[in-house]
C-alpha cells in the first residue's frame, strides 16, 4: 500500500519536503560523492542514479554475497542510508498532515478494529477474525512506525537483512 498518488496536497508536501531534505543533506551528499567518485559522477536526491538507487544497488549486491570494492565500507552504506531515510520519511517524521494524508485511512481502520474488538462489537464476519493482514511496503511500514513512535530511522528490511536478524512481520 503506497500513499495515495492522486492526493494533490500529499504530492505538493512531498515535493516541498524533498527540497528541504536536499538542502539538509547537501554536505552529506558531497562527502558521499567524493567517497564514490570512482563509481558515480554525483550523489544527490536528483542524481542519476539517485542516492536511493545507489543504496539499493549496493545493498542488494551485499546481501547476495557479491564483494563490494574495499572503499565502499559499512560506514559509507550507513551514511548513504541516512540520506535515503531522510528523503523517504522526513516529511512523515515532522508533519502530522503528511502522516494523516499518507496513512490516515489505514490507521483509522486498524484503530476501529481494535476498538470494536475491545468493546466486543465486532463488525459482521469479524467475530472469528484472529488476524488481519494488510499488505505494505517500506513506504507504509516506516510511517506506521513513525505514528506509533517506534521508528529508529533505519531502512527496515535492508537493516534486518544486513544484520542477519530473523524477524517476521
Amino acid at each position: 500500500m503506497f500513499p495515495n498518488p492522486n492526493c494533490f496536497k500529499l504530492r505538493a508536501l512531498a515535493k516541498e519536503f524533498t527540497k528541504t531534505v536536499a538542502d539538509m543533506t547537501k554536505d552529506q551528499c558531497k562527502s558521499l560523492a567524493q567517497k564514490l567518485k570512482n563509481y558515480v559522477q554525483d550523489v544527490s536526491l536528483y542524481s542519476h542514479p539517485s542516492a536511493n538507487g545507489i543504496l539499493d544497488t549496493l545493498v542488494s549486491a551485499k546481501v547476495h554475497k557479491f564483494h563490494l570494492p574495499s572503499d565502499i565500507d559499512d560506514d559509507t552504506l550507513f551514511e548513504l542510508e541516512k540520506v535515503v531515510v531522510k528523503e523517504w520519511f522526513y516529511g512523515a517524521t515532522v508533519s502530522n498532515e503528511v502522516r494523516r494524508l499518507a496513512l490516515g485511512r489505514l490507521m483509522g481502520e486498524i484503530q476501529d478494529r481494535m476498538v470494536r474488538k475491545q468493546e466486543g462489537k465486532d463488525a459482521k464476519d469479524e467475530e472469528r477474525l484472529k488476524l488481519a493482514v494488510y499488505s505494505g511496503h517500506d513506504t507504509t511500514i516506516a510511517p506506521l512506525l513513525i505514528i506509533l513512535n517506534a521508528f529508529d530511522e533505519r531502512l527496515l528490511l535492508l537493516h534486518l537483512k544486513l544484520t542477519n536478524l530473523l524477524i517476521y512481520v
